[in-house]
Order: structure tokens, then sequence, then C-alpha cells
């Protein structure tokens, strides 16, 4: 497994159905405004789960750009191992 695919199992099992509609939601976006609900949810999740130590800012058109590009990762992850871990 690869380093994505193991950060995509570090957010809880509660979110990750959710990362899977949401990238529905994002397709063909580049950027999202700092008040938008999507771009929200993604920078609290992987503020809180993967970047705990060098957390992504809202602000930075830049990061949201990475951040849509890296949930619909995840949820791509999701679609072919499924949302929970999946055994070695």
């Amino acid at each position: 497994m690869n380093a994505t695919e193991q950060k995509a199992y570090w957010i809880p099992l509660q979110y990750r159905q959710e990362i899977i509609e949401l990238q529905q939601k994002l397709k063909g976006l580049m950027s999202l405004g700092t008040n938008d609900v999507y771009a929200v949810f993604m920078f609290n999740i992987y503020n809180a789960y993967i970047a705990k130590n060098k957390p992504e800012d809202i602000k930075c058109s830049r990061c949201r750009s990475r951040l849509i590009h890296k949930f619909s990762q995840f949820a791509e992850i999701y679609k072919t191992y499924g949302t929970e871990y999946p055994e070695e």
C-alpha cells in the first residue's frame, strides 16, 4: 500500500462514505471558496487526521485545489479497496 493509500485510512471510517459522495459534488472543480461547506469539511478532516503537525490553510487557493485532488484520490481508494481497512 502506498503512502496516499495509507493516509486515506487514517481518516475515521465514519467519514469515508461521505468522502466518496463528496467526489461527485466536486467533479470538475479546480478550487472552492474559503467559506464553501465542502472546503470547510475537507480542511477539518485533513487537518485533524492527516496533517496534524502541519495543517493546510483554507485561505490558500493552491491548498484548496490540492485538497480537492487529495480527496478525489481518497474516494477512488475507498471505491477500489472499500471503506474498511483492507486486510494485507
